[in-house]
Parts: structure tokens; sequence; C-alpha cells
């Protein structure tokens, strides 16, 4: 037998907020396996505010998470094709990046669970314009193929790991190992909660938002 790889187009679903002349920054958000760009939206709304341009666009895998019907769900990849599909999504994720409507002003790209080793894929092939000045990363880990080894064409200026204290699934300790092997700076924060993106995770990252909008 013989397998074949072809590449087809796909319309890719996405959230994005309207713009104004009050926008400081855009802000990428990335959901988490089983999730989708409204689950995103719904999330952050009580922070959705008119500083912000927000944009979540949805993982290209769409499936039905508690069997044949019901409320569907998403998935950034799968182990499956692997390599093709995260190639797709990088193109994807590319293109979502050039919607950007602020030039010139801050962005901030973040995601939670899944969206984390996406998002983190996604910047080693993303271009220097569109690159994000702040990088937020909730629950996640790093991209298992990375080894130990930071890529060197990544370079981020400010990386901002949170994590709920009663996180089941992403332990303190191997958010911490990892990245002390790897030689990274970044800042580790906590909040209370399980593996989750709760009321005081959303404060936590609009502060890091504002923090580093200041900074600039």
């Amino acid at each position: 037998m013989e397998e074949l790889a072809l590449q087809v187009s796909k319309t890719a679903r996405i959230l994005r907020s309207q713009i104004n002349s009050e926008c400081k920054a855009t802000i990428f958000g990335f959901h988490g396996y089983g999730q989708s760009a409204d689950d995103l939206w719904e999330a952050f709304s009580p922070q959705l505010n008119p500083e912000f341009e927000w944009i979540f666009p949805e993982a290209l895998n769409v499936f039905y998470p508690k069997g044949l019907y019901g409320k569907t769900g998403n998935s950034w990849m799968t182990s499956k094709f692997r390599l093709h599909e995260i190639e797709d999504y990088r193109n994807y994720i590319r293109q979502v990046a050039e919607l950007k409507l602020l030039k010139g002003r801050p962005s901030v790209w973040l995601g939670f669970s899944q969206g984390v080793t996406t998002l983190l894929r996604a910047l080693e092939t993303i271009p220097g314009n569109h690159f994000p000045g702040l990088v937020i990363c909730i629950a996640g880990s790093l991209p298992s193929e990375w080894n130990n080894k930071w890529p060197e064409s990544l370079k981020v200026p400010k990386l901002v790991f949170l994590r709920g204290d009663k996180d089941q699934l992403i332990s303190k300790n191997q958010v911490q190992r990892t990245l002390n092997e790897l030689n990274v700076h970044f800042n580790y924060q906590e909040f209370q909660g399980k593996h989750e993106l709760n009321d005081e995770a959303l404060s936590l990252i609009i502060q890091n938002v504002n923090t580093f909008l200041l900074g600039n």
C-alpha cells in the first residue's frame, strides 16, 4: 500500500473583536484540546474590553467529544499524520497573524493546554514583523520534538508560564525543571485553580498584558 500526502484548502473559523481608536494591542488566543474558539471567547468575555484587538483562531480538526452528537470540540493535531498536521496549522496561524489590523502596535500570544505547544511551534516560523512581544503559556508543555533544546530561532522577548496550583496534568516541578534545563528566561506564576481558565487566571493574564504594555 502506498500512502500519499495531498495538500487541500480548508476554510478556518476565527473569532475577532472589532477594533477602534482605543485599541493598544492585539491578543491572539489559542484554545486547548476539545475546546473551540467560542469557549475561549466565553472565558475571556469579562475581559474583552476595547483596549485590545482579540483574535481567537479555531483548530481545524472538529469532532464530537462525547460520542456521535452534541457539542463539538476541536483539536490542533493528533499523533496520526503528525508532521503534516503541524505544518498545516503553522501555515494557518501565519495567515491568521496577517489579520492583525493594528500595524505597529504590540501583540501578545497566549495559549491554554494544547494551545501552548501549538503557538510555540507556530512561532518557530512566524516572520519577525508578526512576532509577539509577550507570550503567555497557560497549563501547557513544550513541544516534545524540541528534545530539551530551545530553538535558536525562537527569541521571545518576554515569556510567562501560568499554572493552577491544583493542576492535575501539569506539575510545577515539571514546568520549572524543563525550562531551567533549557536555560530560558521566563516568569513562572500560579493562580488558584485546576487545569482551567478561571477568573483568577484571566485577571493574572490581563495584569501581565498591562505590565508588558507599560514597558513599551
